[in-house]
C-alpha cells in the first residue's frame, strides 16, 4: 500500500519556503521514490476544492488527477503540501473528506507549530508588509481572535480522529531544535540523503524594522489620499477594496528598492503583556499536545520561554533621514499614479454617459 505524507503547515512555519524546496527538488524525489504531484508549487487546489473556494481551477490539478498520478506512477511515497488543510472549521468536514479520498492509501499527518505569539506577530509583519493591514498594533490583536488561530489542539485532534495519534507527526518548530526545516521535514518522511538536494532560497522574506515601519507609514497615506472607509471589524484592511488592492502592489517593489537599507532584523511588535497573554491562554492545550502527540509527559511543547522586552514601535520619527526621503519620494509617485488612474476612470465614466 502506498505511503502519503500530507504536509498542512501550520501557516507562519516557513511551508512556502518548504514547499519552493521540493518544487524545485521534484527529479531528486522521485529517483528517491517520492512523488511531488502536479506542477504547482504547492498542492493548494487540493484543499481549495474540498472548501469550495472561489480560487479552485482544475487545471491545475483535482483529486482525480492525484490518484491517476498516484497509481500510474512506481513511486510508493507520495508528498501533499498545503497549509488550506490546517482549519479548525468542522462544518467543511476537511478531514474527513481527505480520508475518504485517501482511504486507499496509509496516511500520515506532517505539521509544524509555531509558538503562539510567534506566530501571531510573524502574521502581523506579513499583513503591514503586503499592505492588507492598517491599524494599530492593539486593535489588531483584540480584533484577529488570537485564540482560534492558535488552537492547534483542536486541529490535531480533528486529524487524529480519521488517521490515528501514531500518524500524526508535530514538529515544533524552534531554532534549538530544528535548524533547518528542509532537512528535518525529509528525516520525518524517511529520506536521510539531504546532500543530494538542491540548495533554495527562502520565499516570504521578512522585512527588517526599517522597512516595515515605512510600508506601515505609506498604507495610512495611502488609506487617507483614497478617503477610505473603516473596516467593520475596527480597523483598516486594504484587501476589501479593489482599488486599493491595485495600490498594495506597489510595496512589493518597495522592498526591493530598499533592500540596501541597514536596520534591525529582529523586533517585537507585539507589547510583551499581549505575548504574555497569549501564551497563559495557550498553556493547558499546548500542554495536552506534548502529552499526546509528543509523548512528553513533563516537558512543555515550547521550549524556548518568553523573556521580558520593550516591543518596537513603527513610529516614522524612528527613520534614518534618507531612508525618510526615500520613503517620501516613493510613496509622492504612486500616490501620483494612482490620481492619474482615478481621473482617468472618472473621465471615461463621464464619457459614456455623454
Amino acid at each position: 500500500m502506498k505511503q502519503v505524507f500530507l504536509h498542512i503547515g501550520s501557516h507562519k512555519t516557513g511551508s512556502s519556503s518548504l514547499q519552493f524546496f521540493l518544487h524545485k527538488n521534484r527529479k531528486v524525489l522521485a529517483s528517491l521514490g517520492y512523488i511531488y504531484p502536479f506542477q504547482e508549487q504547492a498542492q493548494h487546489n487540493l484543499s481549495f476544492i474540498l472548501k469550495q473556494d472561489i480560487r479552485a481551477n482544475n487545471s491545475l490539478g483535482t483529486w482525480e488527477d492525484l490518484e491517476k498520478e498516484i497509481d500510474s506512477s512506481d513511486c510508493d511515497n507520495i508528498i501533499i503540501s498545503s497549509e488550506g488543510f490546517f482549519t479548525e472549521n468542522k462544518k467543511q468536514n476537511i478531514c474527513q473528506k481527505v480520508a475518504d479520498l485517501l482511504g486507499k492509501y496509509r496516511v500520515k499527518i506532517v505539521i509544524y507549530l509555531r509558538r503562539q505569539d510567534l506566530k501571531i506577530e510573524s502574521f502581523l509583519s506579513q499583513q503591514i508588509k503586503t499592505g492588507t493591514y492598517v491599524g494599530d498594533i492593539r486593535d489588531f490583536i483584540d480584533t484577529t481572535k488570537f485564540e482560534r488561530m492558535s488552537n492547534y489542539l483542536q486541529v490535531l485532534d480533528e486529524w487524529s480522529n480519521y488517521f490515528g495519534q501514531e500518524n500524526i507527526i508535530v514538529r515544533p518548530l524552534e531554532r534549538q531544535k530544528i535548524t533547518n526545516i528542509y532537512q528535518d521535514f525529509l528525516e520525518n518522511i524517511g529520506i536521510d540523503r539531504f546532500d543530494l538536494f538542491a540548495k533554495t532560497q527562502d520565499q516570504n522574506i521578512k522585512p527588517n524594522l526599517a522597512q516595515l515601519t515605512a510600508l506601515s507609514f505609506m498604507s495610512q497615506e495611502i488609506v487617507r489620499h483614497l478617503d477610505l472607509k473603516m473596516h467593520p471589524r475596527g480597523c483598516y484592511s486594504l484587501e476589501i477594496n479593489p482599488q486599493v488592492k491595485f495600490v498594495a502592489n506597489f510595496l512589493t517593489p518597495f522592498l526591493a528598492r530598499t533592500k540596501h537599507w541597514v536596520s534591525k532584523d529582529k523586533y517585537n511588535l507585539i507589547p510583551y503583556d499581549i505575548a504574555a497573554r497569549i501564551l497563559s491562554t495557550c498553556e493547558a492545550q499546548n500542554s495536552q499536545i506534548a502529552k499526546r502527540y509528543l509523548k512528553h509527559e513533563n516537558v512543555i511543547l515550547f521550549e524556548e520561554t518568553l523573556k521580558k522586552y520593550e516591543h518596537d514601535e513603527l513610529e516614522l520619527e524612528n527613520l534614518d533621514r534618507d531612508y525618510l526621503v526615500d520613503t517620501c519620494s516613493f510613496l509622492i509617485d504612486k500616490i501620483m499614479t494612482v490620481s492619474a488612474i482615478q481621473s482617468r476612470a472618472e473621465y471615461l465614466n463621464r464619457s459614456k454617459q455623454v
